[in-house]
C-alpha cells in the first residue's frame, strides 16, 4: 500500500472518518441534553414565578400558542401572558414526560406530554386546577446556547374547577 498507513487494518483516512462520525453523534446527543435542560429550566422557572429567567428560554421572537391562550409573538408578550395565567396559583407543577428532539444543525423540533398542576390555596392542597396535552416546539441554536423559537401547546384534558384564570 502505497503511501497509505496502516493501524489494525484501517487505514488513517477511515480512522478520520470514524472519528467525525462520532464527533457528530457526540453533538447530536449534547444538543439533545442541552434541550431537555432547556425544558426542565422552562418549568423550573415558571414554577418558581422567575419570570425573568424564564422568558430567557425563549428567543426574541418566539411563538407561543395555546388554545386557550390564542397565539403571541415575542418574548416581553409572552411572559406577560403566562405570568398573569399563573398568578392564581400559589404553587405550581409543570410536569413533562416523554420528551424527545430531533437535531438538524441550528434548528431543533421536540414533543412532550405536559401535566400541570395550579394549587390557589397551598393550606388546601387536594383544591387544585390541572391540565394535561402535548407539546411541540421549535429551538434556534444562538449565542447564549439553544432557545425555544415555536410553542404550540393542545389542551388535551382537564381536571378540576377554574374561574380565576385565563385557562
Amino acid at each position: 500500500m502505497t503511501g497509505q498507513i496502516v493501524t489494525d487494518n484501517a487505514t488513517v483516512q477511515e480512522l478520520a472518518q470514524q472519528l467525525d462520525d462520532v464527533r457528530s453523534r457526540l453533538r447530536v446527543l449534547e444538543d439533545k441534553e442541552a434541550l431537555a435542560s432547556l425544558m426542565n429550566r422552562y418549568c423550573r422557572t415558571s414554577d418558581a414565578k422567575d419570570w425573568d429567567a424564564w422568558m430567557r428560554c425563549f428567543v426574541g421572537d418566539a411563538e407561543f400558542e395555546f388554545g386557550p391562550f390564542g397565539t403571541h409573538i415575542g418574548r416581553e408578550k409572552i411572559r406577560e401572558v403566562c405570568e398573569a395565567a399563573e398568578a392564581p396559583y400559589r404553587d405550581m407543577q409543570h410536569s413533562m414526560t416523554n420528551m424527545q428532539f430531533e437535531i438538524d444543525g441550528d434548528t431543533a423540533t421536540g414533543t412532550a406530554y405536559l401535566w400541570f398542576a395550579g394549587v390557589p390555596d397551598p393550606s388546601n392542597p387536594a383544591e387544585h386546577f390541572d391540565i394535561g396535552g402535548p407539546y411541540r416546539w421549535e429551538f434556534r441554536r444562538t449565542d447564549e446556547g439553544w432557545l425555544l423559537s415555536r410553542m404550540h401547546l393542545r389542551l388535551a384534558w382537564t381536571r378540576g374547577n377554574e374561574d380565576a384564570s385565563v385557562f
